[in-house]
């Protein structure tokens, strides 16, 4: 049975005469021309016909950028062991190939995921590999006697492989059934044959590339960042990350656009929630303990000060039993008061930034959830506070965390 919720007593400035404030227009820094962006989904690559002589022979090179720590930058395989692989392992690139024999590989020394662009060769004969970064950080790996040629279907992944191959369990046991890397490429050569990116045989979830990006990460208004705050996606564990009486929530955003969804986490066995959003021009965090509701408005309207203006802003949010404060910027303050009863907010769902998935049970979506509007602009420096632990979320496209629509970097504005 549900439990009958108190109405709260926000406090906020009261509408402002003026009217709103206008958000600045959405510009761009300009994309890249000849390059192309993978995502960190199931389904995010680019696919190639390789030629018939990659069987013994194989003469790569690419450019590429990221920040992923992990995922997989380009695969050839087929119906038996024999594989190809280039990926990005802890920031490293890391050559592997099995052509029937064992895995064969070889790693860098030096980290890669710093979100520029760097040139990769793969040279491989009959009896070695070797891959040179930039033309300085060089690998070698020679196969033990035995089977030296990778029987393949020539199908020649760039950014990610289909989920498809995952499922037929063909990547099983292979080093490289990694996620998609959030990486952008370019100039492909394979055996001499340009890798043409602007028309490979198939791709999916792909985008252009941003020509100049600066810290934090985009969110396009069609997805969401999220992660379990513990080890377990259902049981609440002893390294859960639950909001509780007290609790601390503090980012940065940047956008133009005056509503959108900042971060949401739910119970989906009670009335426990925590909600921060945007509301035309309007910052408002709500929360439940259970039984009582409580809300916090800061209308940044009345105070003629844009939150839609492509700058930085710095938003801390502070809940502590039955009040909470919202802070922008330092120095621009409100508050708001759950009635008497419960003091804790108890989740355990996963934390979910910028926006929600659409799957969501609709018993469970939030109260307020501004019509399924999610967040358009940048976030940087997430956290979260509790009386247990500070938590700061997995670096975006981290195999714990599910990064749909967000791409790493931010767009420089003019």
């Amino acid at each position: 049975p549900s439990k009958e919720t108190p109405t709260p007593t926000p406090t906020e400035e009261p509408p402002s005469p003026l009217g709103p404030i206008p958000c600045k227009p959405i510009s761009s820094s300009g994309t890249l021309a000849g390059a192309k962006r993978t995502l960190q989904v199931s389904d995010s690559y680019l696919e190639f016909r390789a030629p018939r002589n990659v069987k013994r022979r194989i003469d790569f090179e690419m450019s590429f950028r990221t920040m992923s720590s992990d995922g997989v930058l380009v695969y050839l395989g087929g119906a038996i062991v024999d594989f190809f692989g280039l990926e990005i392992r802890d920031g490293k690139l890391r050559v592997i190939f099995n052509p029937g024999a064992g895995n064969i590989e070889g790693t860098t020394s030096a980290s890669y995921n710093d979100d520029k662009f760097h040139k990769v060769v793969v040279r491989r004969s009959d009896r070695e590999v070797t891959m040179t970064v930039d033309g300085a950080d060089t690998v070698t790996a020679s196969p033990p006697s035995g089977l030296v040629g990778i029987d393949s279907d020539r199908r020649f992944f760039i950014g990610g492989t289909p989920s498809s191959l995952i499922a037929s369990g063909l990547l099983v046991g292979r080093e490289t059934s990694r996620p998609s890397a959030i990486a952008c490429f370019a100039n492909m050569t394979l055996n001499g044959n340009n890798l043409n990116i602007e028309s490979p045989a198939s791709s999916m979830n792909t985008g252009d590339c941003l020509a100049d990006v600066g810290p934090g990460a985009h969110y396009d208004g069609t997805g969401y960042f999220s992660f379990y705050n513990g080890s377990s996606p259902t049981v609440q564990s002893d390294d859960s990350w639950k909001p509780g009486v007290k609790f601390t929530i503090s980012l940065q955003f940047r956008t133009n656009d005056d509503s959108g969804l900042l971060f949401y986490t739910f119970n989906p066995n009670t009335l426990d929630y925590a909600l921060l959003a945007l509301d035309n021009g309007v910052i408002e965090f709500a929360f439940n303990n259970g039984n009582n509701e409580g809300i916090a408005r800061l209308n940044t309207t009345a105070l003629r000060v844009s939150i839609c203006d492509g700058a930085w802003h710095t938003l801390s949010i502070s809940k502590d039993t039955l009040d909470a404060t919202i802070t922008l910027d330092g120095n621009h303050t409100a508050s708001g008061t759950a009635p008497n009863g419960l003091s804790g907010v108890d989740t355990f769902a996963p934390l979910y930034f910028g926006g929600i998935p659409s799957t969501i049970p609709a018993g469970n979506l939030p109260p307020r959830s501004l019509g399924g509007k999610n967040f358009v602009g940048c976030l940087d420096n997430l956290r979260l506070k509790s009386q247990r632990r500070t938590l700061d979320p997995p670096p975006y496209g981290h195999p714990s965390a599910v990064t749909v629509g967000v791409v790493q970097g931010c767009p420089l504005l003019p």
